[in-house]
């Protein structure tokens, strides 16, 4: 039995155990190039909640277990995945004849990042020569040099050495440099992101930029202001980082079915016949609760031929599902961004709760679309 299957048949137990023992756990209990463990071991962390990534790469950097650098390097590429890159893992060991990444990310406008990971920058490495695995990617046509730059993630923030190394290095303007907490970081502020427009924005973070011109910079300034923090944990029983994972788990229950993240908001099953987006928000001043929803959901969703819209509000214990042909018939009265995603307005009234609509039309009463 793998990993994968005792995440379905004993989550509660397989969730308490050091990331040393789930290797073991593995087939063959290595993790080797191209082996049934590797494998067994990157799809499991496709399935755990984004706290349970943090506690894996905290266990990597301070635990002494053999293969400790190895699965540090499988948990940060899937903190990519959390960030919606679209990521190709790299090996774990070089040999001659391969170029020798740790991971390529490439974003959804197609920018590619090639990642080194290390566990420490206290044994120094060959900057240079991560940046020609680059050089090498590029001469094979798998890479365009204008489109592509370096990351180095390292599991230590006092880093000034290393930082001192990059900008004397040849390929100093090219590369950036991270720490395993600064990731960790971004990973959970992507987790709250209402909309693709700050998606985007945290996807220049770690892009290679010379702020003379400053606009992309007053914009990730003003979006972390004005982005509202979900409930502390403990105030209505939700964690803003897993608020969405929690969601999911109830909504599969619901559903009967189990579903794989496809992305941040949606997941879909093995076959992808059914498919489920959802959004979560805080809990407003006034009371209600904003999400957006986006044409690239729409589109996604239509692929399935089951698909549903739900959103969280303030917890995982209120949630609104809507099957998706309901839910089309009422986008043209939602409000629309002039960017082209639409604002969606839930919020309580009297015994029962109700779905704004825009130009003074009358409020939709949802109340029956309440996961039980």
């Amino acid at each position: 039995m793998g990993l994968r299957d005792l995440w379905e048949s004993s989550r509660s137990e397989v969730e308490e155990k050091h990331v040393g023992q789930l290797i073991g756990f593995t087939e063959g209990g290595r993790l080797l190039d191209n082996a049934p463990a590797s494998e067994d071991f990157r799809g499991y962390l496709q399935l755990v909640p984004l706290l349970s990534l943090v506690r894996y790469a905290s266990e990597c950097l301070e635990g002494q277990f053999d293969e400790r650098g190895l699965a540090l390097q499988d948990v940060v590429n899937e903190l990519g995945r959390r960030l919606d890159y679209q990521v190709v893992n790299g090996r774990y060991r070089g040999t001659p004849n391969q170029v020798g990444f740790d991971g390529l990310w490439t974003d959804p406008l197609g920018y590619t990042i090639v990642v080194e990971v290390k566990s420490s920058d206290v044994h120094r490495f060959d900057i240079d020569a991560i940046a020609r695995y680059r050089e090498q990617l590029v001469e094979s046509g798998d890479l365009v040099l204008g489109e592509s730059s370096v990351l180095i993630v390292v599991g230590r923030e006092n880093t000034g050495g290393l930082e001192a190394e990059i900008r004397g290095s040849r390929s100093g303007w090219d590369t950036r440099l991270i720490s395993v907490d600064g990731l960790v970081r971004l990973a959970t502020a992507f987790a709250d992101t209402a909309n693709s427009d700050e998606a985007r924005i945290l996807y220049e973070v770690v892009r290679p930029r010379q702020f003379t011109r400053v606009d992309t910079l007053i914009d990730l300034v003003v979006s972390s202001s004005v982005t509202l923090p979900f409930p502390e944990p403990g105030s209505e029983g939700t964690d803003r980082v897993d608020f969405r994972s929690q969601c999911f788990d109830r909504i599969q229950a619901s559903l009967g079915a189990v579903l794989r993240r496809e992305t941040q908001t949606i997941h879909v099953s093995e076959d992808g016949g059914i498919a489920v987006m959802c959004a979560v928000s805080r809990e407003y001043p006034d009371g209600g609760y904003w999400f957006g929803f986006h044409p690239s959901q729409l589109s996604t969703l239509q692929e399935a031929q089951s698909a549903n819209v739900a959103f969280g509000c303030g917890t995982a214990e209120r949630i609104f599902m809507f099957p998706l042909g309901d839910w089309i018939q009422w986008l043209p009265d939602l409000w629309k961004s002039a960017r082209g995603h639409w604002h969606v307005r839930i919020e309580p009234s009297g015994a029962g709760w109700l779905l704004r609509r825009s130009g003074g039309r009358e409020a939709i009463d949802i109340s029956q679309y309440e996961l039980s």
